[in-house]
């Protein structure tokens, strides 16, 4: 439920950021943006809006919505209660995989440190807040295996 309060209001924040070719196209971003309210949960928007959030944000230029992602996700919160494998996983994603196993064995709030310190600064981000631009360790090495065999 956080992760998805977090995803609306990134979204709301990157329709307001995201550099708008007309007055016209600014005008209804704002406009779809007021009607957004994070903090209600499943009935943060009107039910078309809702249900075009993942559409608004993949059609956000890339560079806004990611940072508006990064701004907004609470990786204290997050890494406070996520299970352990949920945080050894983000450490295998954004770090490496012998960090992770290295961790393997340590308690919850040494994992949380850990990755509060070392995952957050990778630019990663849990899988609910993804769109389809997402940047992170993650979203790199699947660019660069798309590139490759494209070339290929």
């Amino acid at each position: 439920q956080r992760l998805r309060q977090q995803r609306i209001a990134a979204i709301k924040a990157a329709l307001i950021e995201h550099p708008h070719a007309t007055e016209f196209a600014a005008l209804l971003a704002k406009i779809i943006a007021r009607q957004i309210n994070p903090a209600s949960g499943y009935n943060a928007a009107p039910h078309d809006v809702a249900e075009a959030f993942d559409a608004i944000a993949d059609g956000i230029d890339p560079k806004v919505m990611n940072a508006a992602l990064r701004k907004k996700f609470d990786a204290k919160d997050y890494f406070a209660g996520a299970p352990k494998t949920f945080t050894l996983a983000a450490i295998t994603e954004a770090v490496n995989a012998d960090e992770s196993r290295k961790l393997a064995k340590a308690k919850r709030p040494e994992l949380a440190k850990f990755a509060i310190a070392n995952v957050v600064k990778t630019g990663w981000l849990p899988k609910e807040l993804r769109t389809a631009h997402y940047d992170g360790p993650q979203g790199k090495a699947k660019a660069k295996t798309k590139a490759k065999a494209k070339k290929g």
